[in-house]
């Protein structure tokens, strides 16, 4: 609509398709909320926006150190190893879920050859997404902290309190000395 020139392009189905692969074949999630920011940010334009230009546009920016993705990549192997997907905050979460290929590709990774460094900025782009673009429905699904491994609610913590202090008073009492005071 906004450039009625260039209108039949999108009723030719090869075109739709050949812009579909290129934006599917990026090595980050491109949502629909960002292709309609960078198109609503590239309709300022007297022309309308290559493949090449709507895919930059929604690029996140690189907010996520080289450190702190590669500290995120030895989380996961820690709780892969021992199956204790909650201690991953919901970013890493998300990322790996949104990283094509996922945690096979995460396991899978070139630690120290060619494709180390290139696995690493597919890495930091995927944290980066998940940081500007949260996702409640893939945060949902995150495992959660087994109930027996939970700290004791504050109603548990007043039950044993009053208990401990019950069997002090009755300990005092066959003593003979005085109870201690209460706390």
């Amino acid at each position: 609509m906004r450039w009625p020139a260039q209108a039949p392009w999108a009723s030719d189905d090869s075109f739709a398709r050949s812009w579909g692969r290129a934006i599917i074949e990026q090595p980050f999630a491109i949502t629909w909320k960002a292709l309609a920011r960078a198109i609503g940010k590239l309709s300022d334009r007297p022309y309308p926006p290559n493949i090449g230009a709507l895919i930059a546009a929604c690029k996140p920016e690189q907010l996520v150190r080289t450190e702190e993705a590669r500290e995120a990549l030895l989380q996961i192997d820690r709780a892969s190893a021992t199956g204790k997907w909650w201690k991953l905050s919901p970013i890493i979460w998300q990322a790996l879920h949104e990283l094509p290929g996922g945690s096979a590709r995460v396991r899978n990774r070139d630690e120290h050859g060619k494709g180390a460094n290139e696995f690493l900025k597919i890495w930091q782009v995927a944290m980066t997404h998940a940081i500007e673009y949260p996702d409640p429905s893939i945060r949902a699904n995150q495992p959660h902290r087994p109930a027996e491994m939970l700290g004791p609610s504050d109603e548990e913590v007043a039950r044993r309190a009053s208990v401990a202090e019950h069997h002090l008073r009755e300990i005092s009492q066959m003593l003979g000395v005085r109870p201690p005071e209460a706390s």
